[in-house]
């Protein structure tokens, strides 16, 4: 099990959206791929049961810490939650939902335009970790890493 930090920002939906997602959901949304079409730095280094300790990082303000969740590892339908697939290579799950799609499709409260959360480029659908709440103390987070990429990071 490895442990992982997470920087959440308001580029894509607020706070409380993000907050919502993680503890009622147990969803955090994360594409695989970024427009070059390349993975995103660490994303298939994440495997089910690690843990990712989830910052909110507002512009220039302080940190907010949403907690520590354990990736999930069973796919499908049949787990009650809306999804059917894997990404391959990662363990972030396709959303095959109509209506959880929609609802994250129209999450917003971010920073002034933002866009709220797409497609993943290359997979063509919405993507994420599904997580539980892990009762795990907050690690010791590198200043350095507030403020630089990647924003997913081994610890």
């Amino acid at each position: 099990m490895q442990h992982w930090w997470y920087r959440a920002n308001e580029n894509r939906v607020g706070l409380a959206e993000t907050r919502s997602l993680l503890t009622q959901d147990g969803f955090l949304c994360r594409s695989a791929f970024n427009i070059d079409r390349a993975i995103i730095a660490n994303v298939g280094e994440v495997r089910a049961g690690d843990v990712l300790h989830v910052d909110y990082v507002p512009q220039n303000q302080q940190p907010l810490y949403l907690g520590a969740f354990e990736v999930l590892d069973q796919v499908g339908q049949e787990s009650g939650k809306p999804y059917a697939a894997r990404v391959k290579g990662t363990c972030l799950d396709v959303v095959t939902d109509p209506n959880f799609e929609g609802r994250l499709l129209g999450l917003g409260g971010g920073a002034p335009g933002a866009p709220g959360y797409g497609y993943d480029p290359v997979v063509g659908r919405l993507t994420g970790w599904r997580v539980q709440h892990a009762n795990t103390p907050r690690p010791h987070v590198p200043p350095h890493f507030y403020s630089e990429t990647p924003g997913l990071r081994r610890l």
